[in-house]
């Protein structure tokens, strides 16, 4: 079943690239008389971006079906669409208001870096890391790659941060309803033969 994933992303990744390139080509030639194309790493850069975010998107969507888990199927769906878009939706806006009440005052460099990483990672939960992939692709780029290894490293923690939660939702809703043994914590000390 992985290799059936894995090959899900890297076809992701190569038509997103595939498009990135061939719209950003076509708008440079249009507009620019001298453009310059992207490089090997900037493909290699966008293929690993795009197919990370594949496989962790696919392990978010996994732990909001186990999260919406219900005896009807037709109703465990629905749940776990709803799960998913309310996860992402209400964390985003907590960030974005969090955001708003940290740099209300005004701009430098540090809060542009950070609601620059911030918004992109953001948009990434909506996307997917369709933006991510052909921004890297683009003609006329000023191959800043290393500009995006923090978005998809941000993208990353909040989709095993939300994982890890929805996980953990749902391995407390099993054990209200009886389908596991209630959570204990080992606080005794280990002893060891001597």
């Amino acid at each position: 079943m992985w290799r059936a994933y894995a090959f899900l992303g890297v076809l992701r990744a190569a038509v997103i690239i595939w498009l990135g390139a061939s719209n950003s080509r076509i708008f440079a030639y249009r507009f620019y008389s001298i453009y310059i194309p992207p490089t090997p790493l900037n493909f290699l850069t966008a293929t690993v971006s795009v197919f990370l975010l594949t496989i962790a998107n696919l392990i978010f969507t996994a732990a909001c079906g186990v999260c919406a888990f219900n005896k009807r199927s037709t109703i465990a769906f629905v749940r776990s669409i709803a799960t998913r878009l309310s996860t992402i939706i209400g964390f985003s806006i907590i960030v974005v208001f969090t955001g708003w009440l940290l740099f209300r005052k005004g701009s430098d460099g540090t809060s542009d870096v950070i609601q620059y990483v911030g918004s992109h990672a953001l948009l990434t939960l909506f996307e997917n890391g369709v933006s991510i992939g052909s921004d890297i692709v683009m003609y006329n780029h000023n191959a800043y790659t290393v500009v995006y290894l923090p978005i998809l490293l941000t993208s990353l923690i909040i989709y095993l941060l939300l994982t890890f939660l929805l996980l953990r939702l749902a391995q407390w809703q099993a054990v209200r309803q009886g389908a596991l043994p209630p959570l204990t914590r080992k606080l005794s000390k280990t002893t060891y033969n001597t």
